[in-house]
């Protein structure tokens, strides 16, 4: 075909016209064109003519059901334009490029049409679907473009499976205003931006994706609502992993985020009721979870934080959130929580962090931590820091480097039935702090006092807080200092 290949293709389409049919008995002499292809459908012979070849070059309009024999391209306008409902278009494998320009494959107002096996590469958009629900994109490849798919507004219920979009300039996979769409096993790796990139858009499944190498963030959602993340991996992206911005009432489970730049999993500027469960955050440049700037009411439950350079759970300027069996492990931090009020934290773990096991500082209020263990970690298994009027209860702090329970500059909060033990110092050690209330909690065999307290007021021992029921045996210098602190060791 020579230089006439790159820029048109052909396709194959059955001349339906020539049809014949033969039954047992019948000897009527048929018109045949080329070859024939004979096929034995029970006692009925069916014969038809053999597929027809059509060029098709840069900028044509598909309205049949097509299959490419040749490459298409380079074009300097667009690639294929999809022209009719219900076809689809098979590339065989084979490439649709441009010059930087225009678009490979549209969709425009088109519904149940398939494009599969293409290549697409050097347009602003790859394959871009406008006001086109329904369609099914598989196994194609949308490399080097500024979008690799692009679904605009009105693009719903779409099915994407197995594609791939590499080093676009902007995002991978980029879903504006689009909703109810199933993204699955697709791969989006070293783009300008984003790996998947979903602004204003609801309700869609996006399961078993990978975003690997990114320049900002692995999967990143924007003013997103009801969007389901699961088993979808994105490691070695330089800022994020998964980010959700303004974004509310997405469910994220099964995600593995590692290797990040910055943090695996961030929920900020609002991003509230969301639900994160049995997420994974590995070896994260910051933190692995962090919730910020009003990210309220959100649920983790179940997910893991290890390896992190900072902190395994970081929650800043955000209230109402409930973590509960998490586990923050080899981290810096496990949890902290920075300016945040009225959070749960319930049978969450903190094993051999570089620093506190759980802390709470910067005026941080009303937040109640029950059931959570903290042990082996480098300093404090629990820290309160310039906080008021927490709650802790059930909670546990053995074997950490210093103290099990450590308060500095901390008032009125409650301790109840919390056990502190084989800590490296104190199992209580309250440092500046007053106003707080401690009841029916243990410290035993930790290598200072079970109890220490510098205050000076009104309530026990001369301190300046509440001592009620503790029991404290077995520690290295004493029960408590000043003395009478708790029993039975003095």
């Amino acid at each position: 075909m020579g230089s006439r290949a790159q820029s048109k293709a052909y396709i194959r389409r059955p001349l339906l016209a020539n049809r014949a049919v033969l039954r047992d008995g019948d000897s009527r002499k048929l018109p045949l064109t080329g070859f024939l292809l004979l096929t034995v459908l029970g006692s009925m012979l069916v014969l038809s003519s053999p597929a027809a070849f059509t060029s098709v070059g840069c900028g044509a309009t598909i309205k049949v059901s097509t299959t490419l024999a040749a490459d298409i391209g380079p074009c300097s306008g667009n690639g294929l334009v999809i022209g009719a409902s219900g076809i689809a278009l098979n590339c065989a494998g084979h490439t649709i490029s441009g010059s930087s320009s225009s678009i490979g494959i549209t969709l425009v107002g088109r519904t149940k049409v398939t494009v599969e096996d293409c290549n697409v590469t050097g347009f602003l958009e790859g394959i871009y679907l406008s006001k086109s629900p329904g369609n099914t994109l598989s196994k194609n490849t949308a490399d080097k473009n500024g979008y690799g798919f692009f679904l605009d507004s009105a693009s719903k219920t779409n099915k994407l499976t197995g594609n791939t979009a590499n080093y676009d300039n902007n995002a991978g996979f980029y879903l504006y205003g689009s909703s109810g769409s199933t993204l699955t096993g697709n791969t989006a790796d070293s783009n300008g931006l984003y790996g998947f990139y979903l602004s204003g858009a609801s309700g869609n499944s996006v399961k078993s994706n990978t975003a690997n190498s990114n320049s900002f963030f692995g999967f990143y959602l924007v003013a997103s609502t009801t969007d389901t993340l699961s088993t979808n991996t994105a490691k070695s992206n330089k800022n994020t992993g998964f980010f959700l911005s303004g974004s509310s009432s997405n469910t994220l489970s099964g995600n593995a985020a590692s290797y990040s730049g910055s943090y695996g999993f961030y929920l900020y500027d609002g991003s509230s009721r969301n639900t994160l469960t049995g997420n994974r955050a590995s070896s994260n440049g910051q933190n692995g979870f962090y919730l910020s700037s009003s990210s309220n009411r959100n649920s983790l439950t179940g997910n893991t934080a290890q390896s992190n350079f900072n902190t395994g759970f970081y929650m800043s300027g955000s209230s109402s959130n409930t973590l509960a069996t998490n586990t923050a492990k080899s981290n810096f931090y496990g949890f902290h929580l920075t300016g945040s009020s009225s959070n749960t934290l319930s049978e969450n773990t903190a094993d051999k962090n570089g620093y506190d096991g759980i802390c709470v500082t910067g005026s941080s209020s009303a937040d109640t931590l029950t059931g959570n263990t903290a042990e082996n970690n480098l300093l404090a298994g629990f820290c309160l820091s310039g906080s008021s009027s927490n709650s802790l209860s059930a909670n546990t702090a053995k074997s950490n480097g210093l103290y099990g329970f450590d308060l500095s500059g901390a008032a009125s909060n409650t301790f109840t039935g919390n056990t502190a033990n084989g800590n490296d110092d104190d199992g209580f050690h309250l440092l500046g702090s007053s106003g707080n209330t401690l009841s029916g909690n243990t410290a035993d065999s930790n290598t200072q006092y079970g109890y220490y307290d510098n205050s000076v007021g009104s309530g026990t021992a001369g301190t300046a807080n509440r001592y009620s029921g503790d029991n404290c045996v077995s520690n290295g210098l004493g029960g408590s200092s000043p003395g009478g602190l708790g029993s039975p060791q003095f």
